[in-house]
């Protein structure tokens, strides 16, 4: 997303920037999360992403929807984890879980919902 609105035909800078932040932050959750499973013992098995479903993003509304959507998914995910953790015993996994993934999920959350709710208004 970030380079679609870095595009010369599109230009949103300020949403280049932040979805290029939140890539980053990503890539470190994830980076995160597979260093904890090789230090515990576990095997990484990576499989493929599958591409959005869209190439052009329209507006900024619509990439913050969708983007909100994904990190609705993969908020799941981490609950669906942190379940299992709970299900197998497994303290540590839980509170490597509720640190670094779903604490710091809310301010995202919140700012997603404002920034489409104001931009919904404008409309």
């Amino acid at each position: 997303m970030s380079f679609y609105f870095d595009r010369d035909d599109v230009a949103l800078k300020n949403f280049a920037r932040y979805f290029l932040h939140q890539s980053h932050k990503e890539c470190e959750h994830a980076e995160k999360l597979m260093k904890l499973q090789n230090q515990r013992g576990g095997r990484i098995f990576l499989q493929d992403i599958k591409k959005p479903d869209r190439d052009d993003w329209e507006n900024g509304l619509t990439a913050m929807e969708c983007a909100l959507h994904l990190e609705k998914n993969v908020n799941q995910s981490l609950l669906d984890l942190h379940k299992l953790a709970t299900d197998k015993n497994d303290p540590h996994l839980c509170d490597f879980i509720e640190t670094h993934y779903l604490g710091p999920i809310l301010p995202y959350w919140r700012f997603g919902r404002r920034h489409i709710a104001s931009t919904t208004m404008l409309k």
